[in-house]
């Protein structure tokens, strides 16, 4: 797999912003962003990169959501893949099978 394209999220926002409608728009619409450019480049979606605790964040917010699909096998958000790798925090790395 090839990085591709990174950001930022401070993961220890207090829940009060984190779960307002408003953030998470703002937060998917980020992530909609580049997996569509690299989908655009690529002709496939990326594969996101999170570390354990981004991970559990992210369920927090979004796992009662359509858009979060946790199975056996992987998780998906937003038709990417979403997998737990050793990172630091609040990374979100996005990356393409080469």
């Amino acid at each position: 797999m090839a990085l591709i394209n990174s950001m930022e999220q401070n993961i220890n926002l207090p829940g009060s912003i984190v779960c307002s409608d408003d953030f998470k728009d703002d937060f998917v619409d980020k992530i909609l962003d580049i997996r569509d450019a690299v989908h655009d480049k690529f002709g496939d979606f990326p594969t996101i990169g999170v570390s354990a605790n981004t991970y559990n964040w992210m369920k927090k917010l979004f796992g009662n959501e359509i858009s979060f699909l946790e199975t056996v096998d992987k998780t998906i958000f937003w038709g990417c893949e979403l997998r737990r790798i050793d990172m630091r925090d609040g990374l979100f790395d996005f990356y393409v099978e080469v």
